[in-house]
């Protein structure tokens, strides 16, 4: 389980989110993140998508 600050910017998000698919290559990630804007913001939704 991953629990990310409160008030963390996009660029910390996407570096968690890197970090994530480093530790689990190939394998099949399921997040659940509320609606805080850096969570929801095209630049983590992106780099999200990009981490598939």
């Amino acid at each position: 389980m991953v629990s990310f600050p409160e008030y963390q910017e996009k660029e910390q998000i996407c570096a968690c989110l890197e970090g994530i698919r480093e530790q689990n290559p190939g394998k099949r990630i399921l997040l659940v993140l509320d609606n805080f804007s850096s969570h929801i913001c095209p630049y983590t939704r992106k780099r999200a998508h990009q981490l598939c």
